[in-house]
């Protein structure tokens, strides 16, 4: 968000799928507290389905350069992404993360 703000790009916090009829959005950094964060960060969300698709949106693009981390699933793709990041001018660090993955 700080990014996002940063920028000056407009952007938004949405409290589940942003195509739901039900669906919240602010653009208050203070939404972020309202979110159901162990919805969000559940592998299994039986029952909170609408709160695990909350968003963050960003207006038209997202600058390469926000990105600090890319979390791989797998040594094998995060081998892939090391290389295809070799030659880029920005790098974001690397990590094995799976269990971002279900």
């Amino acid at each position: 968000m700080d990014a996002a703000m940063a920028t000056g790009r407009e952007w938004a916090v949405s409290s589940g799928n942003a195509g739901a009829f039900h669906t919240t959005f602010s653009a208050k950094p203070e939404a972020l507290n309202g979110l159901d964060w162990t919805a969000i960060r559940a592998t299994s969300w039986q029952g909170m389905q609408h709160q695990k698709s909350a968003e963050f949106l960003l207006a038209d693009f997202c600058p390469w350069e926000v990105f600090h981390e890319i979390g791989c699933q797998n040594s094998k793709t995060l081998t892939r992404v090391r290389e295809l990041l070799s030659e880029a001018d920005h790098r974001p660090a690397l990590a094995l993360k799976p269990l971002w993955y279900y």
